[in-house]
């Protein structure tokens, strides 16, 4: 098996961190659902962040895109984690599509800049939603 270095960019297969090979999954992917799509065409699933990082990419944390994690993201793909059920599930998702679109239109070059610029727009979003009233929980 190849190590790390060896493997084909575009191809999953390895612990980011480690550089342990990981075979891809074949056929279902019950881990990966789609949630749909934005305008472009890019398809946004929600994955299972345990078995993203226990097959690969130990690091991945709340979502991602593959102009941040070419090495098993498709680059026409959004990946938000399902590990909470809440509001903010929409600024993560709104964060990570930000950002790809940002960076695959070349608006601003580089995932730090990228990123630094979303995690503001988050922010003023984040401030701006804490002002307002809540919606009433639902009775079980």
């Amino acid at each position: 098996m190849a190590v790390a270095s060896e493997i084909n960019p575009r191809k999953p297969g390895f612990y980011k961190s480690s550089g342990k090979p990981v075979p891809p999954s074949k056929g279902r992917q019950p881990w990966k659902k789609e949630w749909g799509k934005i305008w472009d065409g890019t398809t946004v699933y929600i994955v299972d962040g345990t078995y993203v990082r226990d097959h690969y990419d130990v690091d991945f944390v709340m979502g991602g895109h593959g102009y941040v994690y070419a090495t098993y993201i498709p680059k026409n793909e959004i990946w938000l984690e399902n590990m909470v059920r809440s509001e903010d599930d929409a600024l993560d998702l709104a964060h990570e599509i930000i950002e790809y679109i940002l960076m695959k239109y070349k608006v601003i070059s580089g995932y730090d800049p990228a990123h630094g610029a979303t995690a503001q727009i988050e922010g003023l979003c984040r401030k701006t939603i804490q002002g307002l009233p809540r919606p009433p929980k639902e009775k079980k």
